[in-house]
Protein backbone atom coordinates (compact mmCIF):
# COMPACT_ATOMS: atom_id res chain seq x y z
CA UNK A 1 0.00 0.00 0.00
CA UNK A 2 1.28 3.22 -1.06
CA UNK A 3 -0.61 5.56 1.10
CA UNK A 4 -2.95 4.47 3.48
CA UNK A 5 -4.16 8.18 4.14
CA UNK A 6 -6.34 7.72 0.82
CA UNK A 7 -7.35 3.95 1.79
CA UNK A 8 -10.27 2.23 2.88
CA UNK A 9 -9.50 -0.17 5.91
CA UNK A 10 -11.74 -3.14 5.68
CA UNK A 11 -12.70 -4.50 9.42
CA UNK A 12 -14.90 -7.94 9.02
CA UNK A 13 -15.70 -11.12 11.08
CA UNK A 14 -14.63 -14.55 9.49
CA UNK A 15 -17.73 -15.34 8.55
CA UNK A 16 -18.40 -12.29 6.64
CA UNK A 17 -14.62 -13.10 5.02
CA UNK A 18 -16.02 -13.65 1.28
CA UNK A 19 -18.33 -10.49 1.48
CA UNK A 20 -14.90 -8.32 2.58
CA UNK A 21 -13.08 -9.99 -0.76
CA UNK A 22 -16.13 -8.90 -3.03
CA UNK A 23 -16.24 -5.52 -1.79
CA UNK A 24 -12.90 -5.18 -1.66
CA UNK A 25 -12.32 -6.62 -5.27
CA UNK A 26 -15.03 -3.73 -6.39
CA UNK A 27 -13.15 -0.84 -4.53
CA UNK A 28 -9.89 -1.52 -5.98
CA UNK A 29 -11.44 -2.66 -9.90
CA UNK A 30 -12.71 1.84 -9.62
CA UNK A 31 -9.12 2.24 -8.15
CA UNK A 32 -9.85 2.78 -4.55
CA UNK A 33 -7.15 1.41 -2.68
CA UNK A 34 -8.14 -0.75 -0.17
CA UNK A 35 -6.19 -2.47 3.33
CA UNK A 36 -7.30 -5.73 4.42
CA UNK A 37 -6.17 -7.60 7.15
CA UNK A 38 -5.87 -11.10 5.68
CA UNK A 39 -4.43 -9.82 2.74
CA UNK A 40 -1.98 -7.49 4.16
CA UNK A 41 -0.33 -8.88 7.52
CA UNK A 42 2.51 -11.11 7.07
CA UNK A 43 3.86 -13.60 10.03
CA UNK A 44 6.28 -11.74 12.01
CA UNK A 45 4.40 -8.28 11.39
CA UNK A 46 3.47 -6.25 14.72
CA UNK A 47 -0.09 -6.77 14.20
CA UNK A 48 -1.68 -4.48 16.73
CA UNK A 49 0.75 -1.79 15.76
CA UNK A 50 -0.11 -2.64 11.85
CA UNK A 51 -3.47 -2.63 12.33
CA UNK A 52 -4.00 0.71 14.61
CA UNK A 53 -1.86 2.84 11.93
CA UNK A 54 -3.72 1.66 9.23
CA UNK A 55 -7.03 2.42 10.77
CA UNK A 56 -5.53 5.97 12.36
CA UNK A 57 -4.14 6.46 8.94
CA UNK A 58 -6.83 5.56 6.34
CA UNK A 59 -9.32 8.03 4.93
CA UNK A 60 -12.52 5.76 5.71
CA UNK A 61 -12.66 2.66 8.30
CA UNK A 62 -15.53 0.35 6.45
CA UNK A 63 -16.93 -2.30 9.10
CA UNK A 64 -18.63 -5.56 7.11
CA UNK A 65 -21.31 -6.93 9.22
CA UNK A 66 -23.67 -9.47 8.44
CA UNK A 67 -27.24 -8.28 8.16
CA UNK A 68 -28.80 -10.58 10.99
CA UNK A 69 -26.08 -9.20 13.08
CA UNK A 70 -26.05 -5.49 12.56
CA UNK A 71 -30.15 -6.20 13.39
CA UNK A 72 -29.90 -7.81 16.30
CA UNK A 73 -27.80 -4.67 17.22
CA UNK A 74 -30.02 -1.96 16.29
CA UNK A 75 -33.26 -3.78 17.51
CA UNK A 76 -31.62 -4.09 21.00
CA UNK A 77 -30.30 -0.38 21.18
CA UNK A 78 -34.42 0.37 20.46
CA UNK A 79 -35.13 -1.70 23.57
CA UNK A 80 -36.98 -4.39 21.31
CA UNK A 81 -35.63 -7.23 23.09
CA UNK A 82 -37.60 -9.69 21.46
CA UNK A 83 -36.83 -9.38 18.19
CA UNK A 84 -32.95 -8.85 18.35
CA UNK A 85 -33.14 -12.37 20.39
CA UNK A 86 -34.98 -13.50 17.41
CA UNK A 87 -32.80 -11.82 15.01
CA UNK A 88 -29.68 -13.77 16.63
CA UNK A 89 -31.31 -16.79 16.32
CA UNK A 90 -31.39 -16.30 12.73
CA UNK A 91 -27.53 -15.74 12.74
CA UNK A 92 -26.93 -18.67 14.89
CA UNK A 93 -29.40 -21.24 12.94
CA UNK A 94 -27.58 -19.96 9.69
CA UNK A 95 -23.66 -19.35 10.55
CA UNK A 96 -23.72 -21.72 13.70
CA UNK A 97 -20.76 -21.60 16.31
CA UNK A 98 -18.58 -19.95 12.85
CA UNK A 99 -19.34 -16.58 13.97
CA UNK A 100 -18.85 -16.86 17.87
CA UNK A 101 -16.65 -13.54 17.29
CA UNK A 102 -19.54 -11.43 16.50
CA UNK A 103 -21.57 -13.02 18.92
CA UNK A 104 -19.31 -11.60 21.82
CA UNK A 105 -20.12 -8.35 19.61
CA UNK A 106 -23.36 -8.20 20.02
CA UNK A 107 -23.61 -9.42 23.57
CA UNK A 108 -20.92 -6.83 24.77
CA UNK A 109 -23.37 -4.06 23.16
CA UNK A 110 -26.18 -5.76 24.73
CA UNK A 111 -24.28 -5.73 27.96
CA UNK A 112 -24.17 -8.84 28.75
CA UNK A 113 -20.32 -9.31 29.68
CA UNK A 114 -20.49 -13.14 30.72
CA UNK A 115 -22.26 -14.52 27.55
CA UNK A 116 -19.78 -11.71 25.23
CA UNK A 117 -17.13 -13.47 27.07
CA UNK A 118 -18.35 -16.74 26.18
CA UNK A 119 -18.53 -15.96 22.47
CA UNK A 120 -14.65 -15.28 23.13
CA UNK A 121 -13.38 -17.89 24.57
CA UNK A 122 -15.08 -19.69 21.51
CA UNK A 123 -14.03 -17.90 19.00
CA UNK A 124 -10.48 -18.97 20.01
CA UNK A 125 -10.91 -22.80 19.21
CA UNK A 126 -10.69 -22.83 15.75
CA UNK A 127 -9.11 -19.63 16.14
CA UNK A 128 -11.27 -16.90 14.06
CA UNK A 129 -9.89 -14.65 12.35
CA UNK A 130 -11.66 -11.89 13.19
CA UNK A 131 -9.35 -12.18 16.24
CA UNK A 132 -6.86 -10.39 14.71
CA UNK A 133 -8.33 -6.88 15.13
CA UNK A 134 -9.28 -7.88 19.32
CA UNK A 135 -6.77 -5.51 20.38
CA UNK A 136 -8.29 -2.74 18.18
CA UNK A 137 -12.15 -3.58 18.06
CA UNK A 138 -13.91 -0.77 19.44
CA UNK A 139 -17.45 -2.98 19.76
CA UNK A 140 -15.47 -5.20 22.68
CA UNK A 141 -13.61 -1.81 24.59
CA UNK A 142 -16.58 -2.72 27.60
CA UNK A 143 -14.11 -6.10 28.13
CA UNK A 144 -11.02 -5.08 28.11
CA UNK A 145 -11.07 -4.64 32.06
CA UNK A 146 -12.53 -8.44 32.16
CA UNK A 147 -9.59 -11.02 33.21
CA UNK A 148 -11.33 -13.24 30.61
CA UNK A 149 -10.67 -10.99 28.13
CA UNK A 150 -7.04 -10.53 28.75
CA UNK A 151 -6.56 -14.14 28.79
CA UNK A 152 -8.28 -14.03 25.36
CA UNK A 153 -5.93 -12.04 24.38
CA UNK A 154 -2.94 -13.43 26.32
CA UNK A 155 -3.52 -16.72 24.16
CA UNK A 156 -3.60 -15.10 21.17
CA UNK A 157 0.15 -13.84 21.75
CA UNK A 158 0.13 -10.77 19.97
CA UNK A 159 3.55 -9.31 19.29
CA UNK A 160 3.83 -6.09 21.90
Amino acid sequence: MTDSSRAVFLSYASQDAEAAQRICAALRAAGIEVWLDQAELRGGDAWDHEIRRQIHDCALFLPVISANTAVAMAYEKMARYTDAKAELAKARAELGDAAAYQYAWVYTQWGDRPKALEWLEAALHPQDPGLTDLKVEPLLDPLRSEPRFQAVQRALKFPP
